[in-house]
């Protein structure tokens, strides 16, 4: 089953009124937001979450250290192009990205940490392992920061959900594969 951006017809006056605003804050309405917007209750959730966490513990290279290898476990093209624009406009490079993505030791032993555990997040579906979870402890974070790094990991499932099943056509620049 092949999805459609929807046509300015099929949406809600709510629906384009959230699109406008997101059109005024970053300058255009990425497509993944255009395909929400089939459901305004879905897109506000969405935007929420996203928007909530720009202002949690972590700053925007951690925050995408986490989406990074969450979205290439998850196998979404469309959020590894977009989290891939969004980590250089925060100042990683094109090789820390893809760094990132691999789960390979990065430069940033923090950056590297979030990566691991994000991904491990995901991939356990929160049963990360004991070692791991000693490890958050000793590095310094706190309940604050869990439920920051999982509040993350459910936004980059659900946008790598959407990603994968509904395939919005990718509006961000080419990315390299990681193998």
């Amino acid at each position: 089953m092949k999805f459609l951006l929807p046509i300015h017809e099929e949406l809600t006056a709510e629906a384009l009124d959230i699109m406008a605003a997101c059109e005024a804050k970053v300058g255009f309405v990425p497509n993944i937001v255009s395909m929400l917007a089939y459901s305004p209750p879905a897109l506000r959730s969405y935007l929420t979450l996203y928007e909530n966490q720009a202002q949690g513990t972590f700053n925007d290279q951690e925050r995408e250290a986490i989406y990074l290898p969450v979205s290439q476990l998850n196998g979404s093209q469309y959020c590894l192009a977009a989290h891939t624009n969004w980590a250089k406009l925060a100042g990683l490079t094109e090789e820390e990205t893809l760094a990132l993505r691999r789960g390979i030791h990065h430069d940033d032993p923090k950056l590297d940490f979030l990566a691991r555990f994000g991904r491990a997040v995901a991939e356990t579906q929160g049963q990360v392992p004991p070692e791991l979870m000693d490890e958050f402890g000793e590095r310094g974070y706190g309940a604050r920061h869990l439920l920051d790094v999982i509040a993350i990991v459910v936004e980059s499932l659900f946008s790598n959900l959407i990603g994968v099943m509904m395939r919005p056509p990718v509006d961000f620049p080419a990315i390299r594969t990681v193998e």
